[in-house]
């Protein structure tokens, strides 16, 4: 793997370099849960990842992504929620972003602090803290969430995988314990280099209307220094959701 992703000018060097400036930030992100690197490594069991340290002993063993679970240990409940919004052909990050503002005036009703990032593939995640709740009672809510939205907006937004064209594909499938997502601040594999970068709502609403957003690892310094650190409420989790 000497190249990452097959990019040229994105090397392993280059993979340590963002991991080494981002390190303590990144490794917040993975502490207390079950963490699956990338490339998978011989283990098929999630690790657990504590300190910047063991962040970058990995990936100076070539690991250049992160993915992690919704509930921090095995057969515990989950503590926060994922919705996943899936560009189809003929969809843009504009349509991502109406689509995601209007999925958080919808989860705010209900009492939820969504926090929105790019996915590093064209698409966004919504990642909601929530009070411990068990995963099938978390995917039956967000599903009549997203499909009610989807009869509202059908323009937009649908949960049907084979109508996407022009449409955001909208799925509740990363709330469940087994299925793991890309944690915040992650480099992500594809055809360029991409990143989880979370992001403020009103970033969100600028997309929405055609504002560029289009972050790339190089990017994410710069919007810390802007922004700061977006992922407080999901080391705090609070929230509806089934107390334990």
């Amino acid at each position: 793997m000497a190249h990452y992703k097959g990019v040229t000018d994105w090397t392993l060097a280059h993979i340590r370099a963002y991991y080494e400036q981002h390190a303590a930030l990144m490794a917040q992100q993975l502490a207390g849960r079950r963490v699956r690197p990338y490339p998978p490594t011989e283990s098929v069991e999630p690790v657990l990842i504590e300190n910047p340290a063991e962040l970058l002993s990995w990936t100076n063993n070539g690991v250049g992504g992160f993915l992690i679970s919704p509930a921090p240990l095995p057969g515990s409940r989950l503590d926060r929620l994922v919705v996943s919004l899936t560009t189809g052909e003929g969809a843009d990050i504009a349509t991502a972003a109406t689509v995601c503002l209007g999925l958080s005036e919808v989860l705010a009703v209900d009492g939820h602090i969504v926090m929105p990032a790019i996915d590093g593939q064209g698409g966004m995640l919504l990642i909601i803290p929530t009070a411990p709740i068990d995963g099938s009672a978390a995917r039956a809510y967000l599903r009549a969430v997203l499909e009610k939205f989807g009869d509202r907006a059908p323009e937009i937004a649908t949960t049907d995988p084979n109508r996407t064209d022009g449409r955001m594909l909208m799925s509740a499938d990363a709330s469940d314990a087994e299925v793991f997502s890309w944690a915040p601040y992650s480099l992500v594999p594809g055809a360029s280099p991409g990143v989880v970068m979370p992001l403020h709502l009103d970033d969100v609403a600028a997309a929405s209307a055609g504002m560029p957003l289009e972050i790339e690892p190089d990017d994410v310094a710069d919007r810390l220094a802007l922004r700061g650190d977006l992922t407080g409420a999901l080391r705090s989790p609070s929230g509806p959701g089934e107390q334990a």
